[in-house]
């Protein structure tokens, strides 16, 4: 069955004659893109031009598919085709165009720069004013251990003290030349602060104070690892030369 309808613009020109499969599948397509039109989809329409392409090719699409019944209307049909290659090739411009603009992307790449380093800042004081409280128990109030070394670092120290016994000595710290450096903030997990002294350091006679050797006299290096404990960052290991750590 064939269906009679008028092609609106043309004047004096005759009707067409529409399969009724194509007036249907008209029918789905125009139905589908009203459903599709949700006020979310309208307010990201200037963000998403592909919409108004798929719609210009949707055009080209129902106009081949008449090219076969339409042959007296040639003029009309090449306008419109024109008219829709001419929306198609201007929203693919206007979408080329967006892509190309990114200084709102590169905005907020350096807020984020700078807010993590601005977040890390008071995270390396705290961690640079913690080691060098700890080094500064550990040279001049040993008694005061615990407050300054935890894990590894305290059991080589208690290690340490009980040979230094055995050999009836006492180590005297002497460092000099101090220069602290934090090597890995490592956001506050386990950090890392590099250690630069001249060791000046001599062991004396445990019952008489007499010096029982020279002075070490050589420039050190020892990286030290802390961990956050009782409310601070306390030295969890130290790695350097052993005669400097003991």
């Amino acid at each position: 069955m064939k269906i009679k309808t008028k092609i609106p613009g043309v004047a004096g020109k005759t009707q067409r004659e529409i399969d009724p499969r194509e007036h249907r599948e008209a029918e789905s397509r125009m139905q589908g893109c009203a459903q599709a039109r949700t006020p979310q989809d309208a307010s990201g329409a200037r963000s998403h031009p592909g919409s108004a392409s798929a719609a210009a090719l949707v055009l080209l699409r129902a106009e081949a598919r008449g090219a076969s019944t339409i042959e007296r209307h040639a003029p009309k049909r090449n306008l419109t085709v024109s008219l829709a290659l001419a929306i198609l090739l201007f929203m693919l411009a206007f979408l080329a165009a967006g892509c190309a603009s990114g200084p709102g992307v590169e905005w907020q790449v350096e807020n984020v720069k700078q807010k993590e380093g601005a977040n890390l800042l008071p995270l390396r004081n705290e961690i640079l004013k913690d080691a060098k409280e700890n080094i500064a128990i550990w040279i001049t109030s040993p008694d005061r251990i615990e407050e300054a070394f935890t894990g590894t670092a305290l059991n080589e120290f208690r290690a340490a003290r009980d040979l230094d016994k055995k050999e009836g000595v006492r180590v005297v710290r002497v460092h000099k030349n101090q220069r602290f450096t934090v090597f890995d903030v490592n956001d506050g997990i386990r950090p890392q602060v590099e250690y630069r002294f001249l060791d000046m350091t001599y062991y004396v006679d445990a019952r008489t104070g007499k010096p029982k050797t020279k002075p070490f006299n050589k420039e050190r290096t020892i990286s030290l690892f802390l961990v956050r404990a009782d409310g601070k960052f306390k030295i969890d290991n130290m790695i350097g030369s052993r005669e400097a750590i003991r």
